[in-house]
C-alpha cells in the first residue's frame, strides 16, 4: 500500500514538498527514475510491465502521481493500466482539470485509483471511486489507498511528522524521508476496515509506512522540494527485498 504526503503552499521557501513510498511486488520489472529518451522533459520511474509510471514531473512544472484504491479481491479484468494516466498527463498539454474531465467517461475501465495532478493552474485529486474532481487548496495532504486524507495510521503519522518539518527554515531530503520511514506495523485493532486478499498478519505488515518483506514492499521512496524560484530537487531511493537499499537517483533542475 503506497503513501504520499504533500505540503502545498505551506512553507515560506518551498511551496511544494512531497514525500512518497511506492509499494509493489519485487518481481514487477521497473526502471529507476530518469529523464525519458522519448520524452526528454519527463523525469519519472518506469513500470516496465505496463509502460507507465507511478510518479513523475516535467521541466515545465507538471506533476502527477497515482495510487491504487484498496478494495477486496475482484474477479473483474480491467483493460487499461492505471500508470498510463500519469504518463498521458505528463506528456500531454491539457490543463489538469481538462485532463480529468477527459478521462471521466472511461474511468471505470481502470481498477480503482487515486490520481494527483499539478500544473500552473493548481493541485487536483481525482478517484474513479467517486469520479469527482477535487481542487486542493493550500494545505497539507496525505494519500494512501483510499480517499485523500482518509485517516489511516500511516497517513496520520506522515502528516504529523511533515507538519513538524514545516517549522524548519531549511528542509532536506532526509527531513522529508523521515516522515514516511516508519516500519512499525499497526495493531490488528487499528487496521483499516476492508478485506485483504491475504491473511491478517500480511495485512498488519503492509500497514506500516515503510513495508519490508521477501516478495512485496517499499520499492522506492521519493522526496521532492520545489522553491519559489521553480528550482526542483528530486531524490529517489530504491530498495530491494526486505528493505535493502538499491540505487539512489538525485536530480536538480529549474522549471521553465
Amino acid at each position: 500500500m503506497c503513501l504520499i504526503t504533500i505540503a502545498y503552499k505551506q512553507h515560506q521557501q518551498y511551496p511544494f514538498l512531497l514525500s512518497a513510498n511506492r509499494d509493489e511486488f519485487y518481481r514487477r520489472p521497473t526502471t529507476c527514475a530518469d529523464f525519458w529518451p522519448e520524452h526528454p522533459s519527463l523525469l519519472a520511474g518506469r513500470d516496465n510491465e505496463a509502460g507507465g509510471t507511478w510518479l513523475g514531473l516535467t521541466r515545465e512544472g507538471r506533476f502527477a502521481a497515482i495510487t491504487n484504491y484498496r478494495e477486496g479481491p475482484s474477479s473483474k479484468d480491467y483493460p487499461m493500466s492505471r500508470g498510463e494516466l500519469t504518463l498521458k498527463f505528463l506528456t500531454g498539454n491539457l490543463h489538469a482539470a481538462d485532463f480529468l474531465e477527459s478521462i471521466h467517461p472511461q474511468d471505470q475501465q481502470y481498477a480503482g485509483f487515486n490520481l494527483l495532478l499539478m500544473d500552473n493552474t493548481g493541485l487536483y485529486c481525482y478517484s474513479n471511486r467517486d469520479s469527482q474532481i477535487q481542487i486542493l487548496k493550500p494545505g497539507l495532504y496525505g494519500l494512501s489507498n483510499h480517499q485523500i486524507d482518509t485517516p489511516w495510521p500511516k497517513v496520520r503519522l506522515a502528516k504529523e511528522r511533515l507538519q513538524q518539518v514545516l517549522k524548519h527554515t531549511k528542509i532536506s531530503h532526509a527531513d522529508l524521508f523521515a516522515t514516511i520511514s516508519d516500519n512499525t506495523p499497526v495493531t490488528e485493532e487499528e487496521l483499516p476496515d476492508f478485506n485483504f486478499d491475504r491473511d491478517i498478519e500480511w495485512a498488519k505488515q503492509v500497514s506500516a509506512q515503510f513495508v519490508k518483506s521477501e516478495d512485496y514492499g517499499t520499492r522506492a521512496s521519493t522526496t521532492i522540494l520545489v522553491n519559489h524560484e521553480g528550482d526542483v530537487q528530486f531524490r529517489e531511493q530504491n530498495y530491494l527485498s526486505c528493505g535493502r537499499e538499491g540505487a539512489t537517483r538525485e536530480f536538480s533542475f529549474s522549471v521553465k
